[in-house]
């Protein structure tokens, strides 16, 4: 019989073990609503509106108040796949069919309705933000193709071409009341303020009438643009149209599928079937092509503009990189310079221009004469991984892969380091001129010096995650290196002493996961946009969940010179939309001071607000026992909505907003 002493000694110690958990305060409701109709899902946008679908509306909640900021009852209903954030805008794309409205996601206003505009079917749209216009191609109520210019302040037509000009697969922007049109037989410049051509037709006269052809070439002619506009249809056509800043020349790119004749290992000769693009440069003033027929194989890669022509970076092993005339499409590197592997990126540097290249998970660096094309390495030098970026340094480049870290030495094509450190972009952060690295095979926090080109061991001691878990983010913190996983946290000071190292049990139940893995991705990606050194770490999480980006990759194409304009001008969407982008910039500039890791308690899941100080859960949410839980969280403002019942919605304010 165990004595009454033991057994209270037993349940001191039990209540001990359980006190960090069980005193974790419940953070404070911040407010509650209710919403009639049911609360089928909620989302955050880009910029940080709160929307919120139901059976009888679409609404948008005050983040601060939760107060309805609009309500659209003919929005009823609707799934989450038919709205979709408008990619660089503060629009929302509502989708019905063959049509789509666009609405202002701050005040509710509808900037497009397609019925408002006479038209039944959308085919493409152009966002115009400089003049606050949407060009749509779409066909009319008549059965026409009509071409209409948008006022996005009211959503009324400004202009609207009824004519046949091919399908438009890309409109430009040209300044000086010009928009250029490209279709896909030619190009046409119009006059932004009325619609009036200026000239059409212009690419070298293909998509002129030839009264010679009598009625068989007319025939012909239809068919082909028939046969080319179902492939448009069939998603198998793309395009891309490129504009150089500054002069009057713009090119065009169109994707074409062939076949040829190889010979296959045990198969014999058969049909290979490949992709091309065939780029051409016209003149933007009177549409006269320059050059053409200039064709790349694979899919379409980087273009880029530099001083002596057009850079077209190949998507295919063993295929050339080169650089192309503006004006006669002549290559400048004579055949070109054929990488060891594909291009995954390139740096300009005081010695030349530097090649990063891949092939069968190996990457390789190259410099070249930028004038010629010319090797300056007689061989290029191997290294681990695959690129994930390349860093500038004193007559050197540090190059960080999936794998590993070192630095280049330029003058020499030589590795500085015999051996480099094994580790991630995820898992660096750079605070001066030091970039701190977990070296992910010793297990230990390294430091590398910028200006000595040299590095270090931070810590002695191995770090060990429990839960079989490995640290997966590295944070530069004001008072020491923090580390982290799904649900541990660490932080070594500067010295290199330990200042802690804890451990969430993670909660059996994955499908609570979610929204904080969403949360998690939208958040890194963006702040991987702004700095070099911290990757969107939750990318493969996120893509496993949805198969596309987390939406953070959006809001980083938010912050455009373009805005800073749409903010001086009267259009109130412009305004809030800037302010909003640019309040959202600087929550990521001044980091958050807390992690969100989920656990379970007594079969009761929590969301716990853990300190980045002290490694200590500071607060929780319960997310109860619901098999289906719906909760929304917003990183930036450090907000989490969670949905209660049916038409219930609770705001939880985490962090500082």
């Amino acid at each position: 019989m165990r004595s009454p002493l033991k057994n209270t000694l037993s349940l001191l110690l039990i209540a001990f073990l359980f006190l960090p958990m069980s005193g974790i305060a419940q953070l404070n409701v911040k407010w509650e609503q209710s919403l009639p109709g049911g609360i089928q899902w909620q989302t955050i946008t880009s910029l940080g509106n709160l929307i919120i679908a139901s059976g009888s509306s679409l609404q948008r909640i005050d983040s601060e108040t939760g107060e309805v900021k609009w309500s659209k009852k003919q929005f009823g209903n609707l799934s989450e796949s038919q709205v979709e954030e408008l990619p660089g805008s503060p629009f929302l794309k509502i989708k019905s069919g063959n049509a789509f409205m666009l609405m202002d996601e701050f005040s509710g206003d509808i900037v497009f309705d397609p019925a408002k505009a006479g038209i039944s079917e959308v085919k493409g749209y152009y966002m115009f933000y400089n003049m606050g216009a949407i060009l749509i191609d779409g066909m009319a109520i008549s059965g026409e193709q009509s071409i209409s210019l948008i006022n996005m302040a009211d959503a009324s037509v400004k202009w609207s071409i009824k004519e046949d000009v091919g399908r438009i697969i890309a409109a430009n922007e040209l300044g000086n009341d010009e928009i250029l049109l490209t279709d896909l037989f030619g190009m046409s410049k119009v006059k932004a303020s009325s619609g009036e051509f200026i000239w059409k037709g212009g690419s070298g006269g293909d998509k002129k009438k030839d009264e010679d052809g009598g009625k068989f070439g007319k025939l012909m002619q239809e068919f082909a643009k028939e046969m080319v506009e179902e492939a448009v249809k069939d998603e198998d056509f793309n395009a891309a149209f490129f504009h150089r800043p500054g002069d009057g020349i713009c090119f065009f790119a169109g994707e074409n599928k062939d076949s040829r004749t190889e010979s296959v290992p045990g198969e014999g000769m058969k049909e290979i079937p490949y992709t091309y693009y065939s780029f051409a440069a016209f003149n933007v003033q009177d549409g006269s092509q320059l050059w053409g027929d200039l064709d790349i194989e694979g899919q379409l890669g980087q273009v880029t503009y530099r001083e002596n022509g057009l850079m077209i970076v190949p998507t295919l092993p063993n295929m050339p990189l080169n650089v192309y005339n503006y004006q006669t499409g002549q290559g400048m590197w004579g055949r070109g310079f054929y990488p060891k592997g594909v291009v995954a990126d390139f740096l300009d540097t005081e010695s030349g221009l530097l090649i990063a290249s891949e092939q069968s998970n190996k990457s390789y660096l190259q410099l070249i004469d930028p004038k010629t094309g010319s090797k300056v390495y007689k061989r290029p030098t191997k290294v681990n991984g695959t690129i994930a970026g390349i860093v500038p340094l004193s007559n050197a480049v540090l190059y960080l892969t999936s794998s590993e870290i070192n630095i280049l030495d330029i003058t020499k094509g030589e590795l500085k380091w015999d051996k480099g450190i094994n580790s991630t972009p995820s898992l660096t952060g750079k605070k001066g001129d030091m970039i701190y690295a977990f070296d992910t095979r010793e297990r230990v926090v390294k430091t590398i010096d910028l200006t000595s080109e040299s590095f270090k061991n931070l810590t002695a001691e191995k770090l060990t995650f429990q839960g079989k878990e490995s640290p997966n983010k590295l944070e530069v913190m004001e008072d020491g290196v923090l580390l982290y996983s799904d649900q541990n946290i660490a932080k070594y000071s500067f010295d290199g002493t330990l200042l802690f190292n804890e451990f969430y049990e993670a909660p059996r139940e994955s499908r609570f996961m979610q929204a904080l893995l969403l949360a998690d991705a939208a958040y890194a990606s963006y702040v991987a946009a702004q700095s070099y050194y911290v990757a969107a770490h939750m990318g493969n999480a996120e893509a496993e969940l949805r198969g596309q980006s987390a939406g953070g990759s959006q809001l980083a194409g938010q912050f455009k010179d373009v805005y800073a304009d749409l903010g001086e001008q009267a259009s109130s969407y412009a305004k809030e939309a800037a302010n909003a982008a640019f309040k959202r910039q600087k929550a990521t500039q001044s980091g958050k001071d807390f992690n969100f890791i989920l656990t379970r308690q007594d079969k009761i899941v929590k969301l716990l607000q853990v300190s980045k100080k002290t490694g200590k859960a500071e607060g929780a949410i319960d997310l109860g026992r619901d098999k289906n839980p719906s909760y929304t969280i917003d990183n930036f403002s450090g907000t989490v909505y969670l949905k209660k019942g049916d038409n219930g919605l609770v705001s939880y304010q985490v962090g500082q907003p």
